[in-house]
């Protein structure tokens, strides 16, 4: 990919903000409620919000910053390298069922149970190669079961099949070094998220929060069924040993909190469809923060490592009435690499990023 196509991405996810989603007469302060139905298809009751602090969360964003070349690369610059994340994918439901007949008030706080597909790409892009090189794209799709049984507590499981695909350009030049193995990191996975969540559409404040959320829970790794699984990766080479995990099981857990801005006073959970409430006045401010203790991958004694993602940044639009926002973020990261066979190192970096919901 060149440096021009990449710019080309951030400039279209930018344009985004310019538009104004389509204007909406809400029920009450929930747009989602408008078309209420007790058995319902395609649409989205919002459950449980995929956690915006998961840097493997369905979702399209872009994220970029600067970090020690990874190795193999075929490096133009000295020190660090400018590096281009990109995720592209959504959590979209299917199937569902609303526990109730008719609408609450508080379309954040509706019960029901929801079957969703979810499909995502993670892309890493090096700027500082000789062709921008596509560094790795690991893919990941699968199904989820979303809930909320009671008024505050949701649930979400997913079982997913995720693979990893290192970028030709980075391949060609890492070959020629003698010490390269490319390894078949592929694997499947459930997952499961237990949440607390407020949300109080009311709140006009600067100081109470609009919404939180706190949610906690697991994956357990799997290689399809089968039960005897030892938690490798070969390498394509068969004389070469295998990457392994330091567990099959990892822990996960996460935080949220919203506050509202510049409200509308006849309607404070609503957005006014204007330029300026989309290009320059945010709706709300949030802060979030996702750790995880992953395995960080090693041939002879990989051990597990927290992760630690935190996010300030800025929504517009109408994020919790399932209409499109767009999401402006100041992220810190540390912790094992993300992107396939490379979670055999670690990386620390602060970054901007955007992120758009559809």
């Amino acid at each position: 990919m060149s440096r021009q196509t990449a710019f080309l991405l951030v400039c279209t996810a930018s344009l985004c903000l310019a538009v104004p989603a389509a204007a909406q007469e809400p029920a009450e302060h929930c747009t989602a409620t408008h078309d209420y139905r007790r058995i319902y298809a395609f649409q989205d009751y919002q459950y449980f919000k995929p956690p915006i602090a998961d840097v493997r969360s369905p979702k399209f964003s872009a994220r970029a910053y600067r970090d020690e070349a990874l190795p193999f690369t075929s490096s133009t610059a000295d020190g660090d390298h400018r590096f281009f994340d990109v995720s592209l994918g959504e959590h979209f439901p299917v199937l569902g069922a609303n526990f109730y007949r008719d609408p609450p008030e508080n379309c954040m706080e509706v019960r029901g149970l929801a079957l969703a597909l979810e499909a995502s790409a993670h892309t890493l892009i090096d700027l500082d190669t000789r062709s921008s090189d596509v560094v790795n794209t690991d893919f990941r799709v699968g199904a989820a079961l979303v809930i909320r049984p009671l008024t505050h507590w949701s649930l979400l499981w997913r079982f997913f099949h995720e693979s990893t695909h290192l970028g030709d350009e980075f391949t060609l030049g890492a070959v020629v070094d003698s010490t390269f193995i490319r390894y078949n990191v592929s694997y499947e996975a459930h997952e499961a998220l237990l949440a607390y969540d407020r949300y109080s559409p009311d709140q006009v404040t600067s100081i109470v929060p609009v919404y939180g959320r706190i949610y906690g829970g697991g994956r357990r790794y799997v290689q399809g069924f089968a039960k005897d699984w030892d938690g490798t990766f070969p390498a394509f080479e068969p004389d070469k040993p295998p990457l392994r995990l330091a567990s099959l099981w990892e822990a996960q857990g996460g935080l949220e909190v919203f506050w509202r801005l510049f409200p509308d006073d006849d309607h404070p959970a609503r957005v006014r469809d204007s330029f300026l409430d989309h290009m320059v006045k945010p709706q709300l401010l949030y802060l979030a923060g996702d750790v995880a203790n992953r395995s960080r991958y090693a041939t002879t004694a990989p051990v597990r490592t927290p992760w630690v993602h935190l996010a300030a940044g800025l929504v517009y639009g109408d994020f919790f009435q399932a209409e499109r926002s767009v999401r402006w973020t100041l992220d810190f990261y540390d912790g094992p690499q993300p992107h396939g066979q490379f979670r055999s190192g670690d990386i620390r970096y602060w970054a901007v990023s955007f992120a758009i919901d559809f």
